[in-house]
């Protein structure tokens, strides 16, 4: 079986490719301009080991940190920040670990990158950049009536991430569809196209919004979840806390209760302790394929 490349391999080849581009200029005629040239503008899009080891080691720390930073929550949640030094001691351990020194001792350069300084700007720039994504409170909404189905369609115009709500046959219950990866787009600038690079937006409270606004859009319905991914249970616990007759979820009080909650009425919730979730967002509504700011909640 032929071995996976490696991004470190991809490092190591691109340098000897530095090095013998830079050798064959050292011995090119002076004559021969315009391939000096050619070569001079290869070497630059190669660029120095340095910022290439860094880049490859950049990716490897990102990578990693859901592994070593993950409790339950994105590895890049904003809370990271408030003990940043040991997050990334631990990132740079993990990364650094016993198990890996052979494997880095070919790539000195990408292994000297990996410390916890470097780790500490890493996860403070991916930080960052996440916030400025999940914050984004523009959300794509689009109603749909096919031959056997009826519902709703959100998007969340930043990240991608995406839902569809739909009316079970079996009233008052709601059926929530959340998998971006095979939910084609309702975007207008890529629509029906599936989203791959999803998993770094989960557990940022996108989903709980996305649900939010499918619910408020079919008002009668509850909200049940079967076999939900570890993301959506995320966002279905919080859900629940928010709202607990209308949306199921992991839940201590109503087991201590042994409360069925398909039976359950608003009463049974009397006492629930309640968290309530607040955002203001834009919905931006498909009106004849073109997508408006037509609603504030």
């Amino acid at each position: 079986m032929k071995r996976r490349t490696t991004v470190e391999d991809q490092c190591c080849r691109q340098e000897q490719e530095r090095r013998r581009l830079a050798a064959e200029y050292g011995a090119c005629s002076w004559w021969k301009r315009s391939r000096r040239r050619a070569i001079l503008a290869e070497l630059e899009t190669l660029g120095d080991l340095d910022v290439l080891a860094g880049f490859v080691a950049r990716r490897i720390l990102l990578v990693t940190a859901g592994q070593s930073l993950g409790d339950g929550r994105n590895p890049f949640h904003a809370s990271v920040l408030e003990n940043l030094d040991v997050a990334a001691a631990r990132l740079s351990a993990w990364c650094t670990r016993e198990s890996m020194r052979d494997r880095w001792a070919r790539y000195p350069a990408v292994f000297s990158q990996l410390t916890p300084a470097h780790a500490a700007v890493v996860i403070r720039d991916q930080v960052q950049r996440l916030q400025t994504i999940a914050c984004d409170q523009r959300f794509y909404v689009e109603r749909f009536l096919e031959e056997d189905r009826t519902g709703v369609r959100v998007q969340h115009a930043a990240s991608g991430l995406r839902a569809e709500f739909t009316i079970d046959p079996d009233p008052p219950f709601g059926t929530v569809y959340s998998k971006p990866y095979r939910l084609g787009s309702i975007a207008p600038e890529d629509r029906g196209r599936t989203h791959q690079n999803w998993e770094p937006y989960t557990r940022l409270g996108i989903g709980k919004r996305i649900y939010l606004i499918g619910a408020a859009m079919l008002p009668t319905l509850r909200w049940s979840g079967n076999g939900p991914s570890d993301s959506a249970l995320h966002a279905r616990r919080g859900l629940h806390a928010a709202d607990p007759h209308r949306w199921k979820g992991p839940c201590g009080w109503c087991r201590k209760r042994d409360l069925s909650w398909y039976s359950a009425s608003p009463t049974d919730f009397a006492g629930h302790p309640i968290t309530p979730i607040r955002f203001a967002p834009t919905l931006l509504t498909n009106q004849g394929g073109h997508f408006t700011d037509t609603w504030r909640p």
